[in-house]
């Protein structure tokens, strides 16, 4: 989304036909915001508690959500 331009380049999922349809690997959040889809890592890669934490404060600031730690 930031970088419409490179999106060829950061693409590593198959191209999508319809995007009002969630595949197994991903998860709709609209608790955080209507918007929000993750998918799961690649390679069962676990994420690390400080990776964890740095990703939760990437969404809380991009999208300027109002949550406690």
């Amino acid at each position: 989304m930031k970088y419409p331009d490179m999106k060829d380049t950061l693409e590593y999922s198959k191209p999508r036909h319809d995007w009002n349809i969630i595949s197994h690997a991903e998860k709709y959040c609209p608790d955080i915001n209507d918007r929000i889809v993750l998918q799961m890592p690649h390679d069962q890669y676990r994420l690390q508690q400080n990776e964890k934490v740095t990703i939760a404060v990437y969404f809380k600031n991009y999208l300027e959500l109002d949550i406690s730690p």
